[in-house]
């Protein structure tokens, strides 16, 4: 049987037994309330029995017609009372005694009549009339004492219910509370023997499982085991379960050995990885302390990685700028704090444990757990004293070349120039035809030599910066100043209203000058003759847009995405004009970035080109 369907009979018997206990007592309680009830209407049959007798008297006294008016209202009054206690009466005695106050009332009735009746009539003398009334109330007088009797009979029998059923109300009750206890009790053992006691096993054996002790075979008692309720086979399935976790444990205890011989194997190799990387690397927690530092940025701290771990990473690895040596590692702090990568400030330098600076270049990146919150920082940073020997020895090559590849050109633009004057003799046709051809030659290398110079200079950063406020309109004038030359040879017209604009640019004014003249010089020679050029800026809410736009012969649409390349030039472009260097737009794009432009371009083979340079206000 199961433990609902038993403790469902339990529960059957409980409400059936407080159902009958609790019928009898309200079955009681109404006879308690009717028998009171009764006895306030013979108490009030008794108030009236004593009017009657008051009545009686006066009669006795004055013989006047009132009080026998009065004792037949008074009679009335009591057959009323006795119908409604005819309904209460439960007994044989007590109908008995409700009949003889009846008929004793009846007979008072009729008594009153014949008084009545006697004194109406005068045709007697006065003094029969009153012995006539006389022993006509001497009945009422008997018939009234009888009826007090029996009142009080009446009165004593109800008297005697209320006290009996007062008592059957204290049996019931106390049968209600001793049942109720032994309900309690009932149902406390059945859930002790049925419930708690098995709960209270399978309990010790979940703990013994939560413990992850799975020695014993069997998790739950036999006499659990063997029942057919609902526990019985909950702790069956709790062995059987138990076997299976023990089964599942043994399994993953070999997995996550076999796991852990892989993370270890994983663990040496990053390690390995790390402390052979060339560029120094540490790490450092929430807290800023180190948990990692590299055998390269031990070898560059001077700080072997047993002191360095546990302690915060300035006590370790001081960066300072070199210029003042002031404290420069809130890219750390900046890193964790933030979202994205620090990169550490140009011109820092490493203090190691000597007292001397190193220095350094690097980033900074913050490493993140499975949910993505930040739990510290990676450093990687490197030694860049040979970069810098490296840029020291790149800076004196430009220097030197700069001289010794212009000087022997410049010299030879002088005397090819001194050769078509005629100073040294007058030229032939055929001879002036070879100094041209050997002046544009020189030139061409002149220029060749010069855009390599400047490209060696923007690769390198030795281009600086400068930032001023400067007209549109005196850009302008000075680059169509420039271009006017190559455009009236080539019959190409510039088409320019910026003149009359009153915009100023906040920028490097030299170096947009050098980006719109290559985008003037490739529209002038790539155009045809006598076509149109239309060189204009736009002022929008965030920038400057200056613009050149041709009709030439524009850019293949395969060829484009390649047009920004070093020394890269089109196809059509070659065929063109075969002489170029290919420098042109790579310079102007390196230019665009050192000052914060952006340079972007639409074209159309065979239709033109429009290129423009967006330079931000801010």
């Amino acid at each position: 049987m199961s433990i609902k369907t038993r403790f469902i009979i339990l529960i059957i018997f409980s409400l059936a037994a407080i159902t009958v206990i609790g019928f009898f007592f309200i079955q009681n309680t109404i006879t308690v309330s009717r028998e009171i009830k009764k006895q306030g209407m013979v108490s009030e049959i008794h108030t009236k029995l004593f009017e009657q007798a008051s009545l009686r008297d006066e009669y006795f006294l004055y013989h006047s017609e009132r009080p026998i008016v009065q004792l037949r209202a008074v009679s009335k009054n009591i057959e009323k009372l006795l119908v409604q206690i005819s309904g209460f009466a439960a007994s044989a005695e007590e109908q008995a005694a409700v009949r003889r106050i009846k008929e004793n009332n009846e007979y008072i009735e009729q008594t009153l009549a014949q008084i009545i009746l006697s004194d109406k009539d005068q045709t007697g003398s006065s003094s029969q009339a009153k012995e006539l009334g006389q022993r006509l109330i001497s009945r009422i007088l008997a018939v009234s004492q009888e009826n007090s009797s029996t009142v009080l009979q009446l009165t004593n029998i109800s008297r005697s219910r209320v006290v009996e059923s007062q008592n059957w109300t204290m049996i019931f009750v106390s049968v209600f509370f001793t049942s109720t206890i032994i309900i309690i009790l009932l149902t406390t053992a059945f859930v002790w023997f049925f419930v708690a006691g098995p709960l209270r096993t399978l309990k010790k054996d979940a703990l013994r499982i939560a413990s992850l002790d799975l020695s014993s075979s069997s998790s739950s008692s036999i006499a659990t085991l063997t029942r057919n309720d609902e526990l019985g086979m909950l702790a069956r399935a709790f062995d059987i379960m138990t076997i299976k976790l023990k089964e599942s444990y043994m399994a993953l205890e070999e997995r996550v050995h076999e796991r852990t011989i892989e993370l270890e194997a994983v663990n040496e190799k990053i390690e390995t990885i790390l402390h052979s990387v060339g560029d120094g690397i540490f790490a450092v927690d929430l807290d800023q302390k180190i948990i990692l530092l590299s055998d390269a940025a031990v070898k560059m701290s001077g700080f072997s990685e047993e002191e360095a771990v546990g302690r915060n990473h300035r006590e370790i690895l001081k960066f300072v700028r070199e210029k003042d040596g002031g404290i420069n590692d809130m890219f750390v702090e900046k890193t964790i704090c933030g979202s994205g990568r620090g990169v550490i400030e140009s011109g820092s330098a490493l203090i190691n444990r000597e007292g001397k600076k190193v220095p350094i270049a690097g980033t900074a990146t913050p490493f993140k757990d499975a949910q993505g919150t930040t739990i510290g920082c990676v450093v990687v940073f490197r030694d860049i004293t040979k970069e810098r020997e490296a840029e020291k020895i790149h800076t004196d090559f430009l220097t030197l070349a700069s001289h010794q590849l212009r000087t022997p050109l410049s010299g030879t633009k002088w005397l090819v120039e001194t050769m078509k004057r005629g100073i040294i003799g007058k030229l032939n046709t055929k001879q002036k035809e070879y100094v041209d051809r050997l002046y544009k030659i020189n030139e061409r290398m002149i220029k060749l030599v010069f855009d390599m110079l400047n490209v060696l200079r923007l690769e390198s950063g030795v281009v600086t910066r400068k930032k001023k406020a400067v007209t549109v309109g005196e850009l302008f004038r000075d680059l169509l100043l420039r271009a006017e030359t190559t455009a009236e040879a080539r019959l190409v017209a510039i088409r320019c209203s910026a003149d009359e604009k009153k915009l100023i640019v906040k920028t490097d004014s030299e170096a947009v000058k050098a980006i719109l003249e290559c985008f003037l010089s490739n529209a002038i020679n790539f155009s045809h003759l006598n076509q149109e050029i239309i060189f204009d800026v736009k002022e929008n809410p965030a920038e400057f847009v200056f613009f050149v736009k041709d009709k030439g012969i524009g850019i293949p649409e395969d060829e484009k995405k390649r047009i920004f390349e070093k020394f890269y030039r089109a196809t059509n472009a070659k065929n063109f004009k075969p002489d170029g260097t290919g420098l042109g737009l790579y310079m102007a794009r390196m230019i665009a970035e050192r000052i914060g432009a952006k340079i972007s371009f639409e074209s159309e083979e065979n239709k033109g080109s429009t290129f423009y340079l967006r330079i931000p206000k801010s």
